[in-house]
């Protein structure tokens, strides 16, 4: 029962941390324009991780509930 509550805080926690990282404005012109560049500062790279491990984690979690 308690890693289903860890499961639903991280995959929501996943999906806002995406959602927050997103631009805003993004069409197709814009994205052709971004990745000239791709060089992200490192409070951006920290962000990264975080949803990267956070990801993991739901992963983790979710084989562990099919396991159980």
């Amino acid at each position: 029962m308690i890693i289903k509550i860890f499961w639903y805080i991280c995959s929501v926690s996943t999906i806002l941390l995406i959602l927050v990282t997103t631009p805003k404005g993004v069409s197709i012109g814009s994205t052709i324009s971004q990745n000239k560049n791709m060089s992200f500062g490192s409070s951006q790279n920290s962000v990264q991780k975080i949803i990267t491990l956070s990801v993991l984690f739901f992963f983790l979690l979710t084989v562990w509930c099919l396991l159980n």
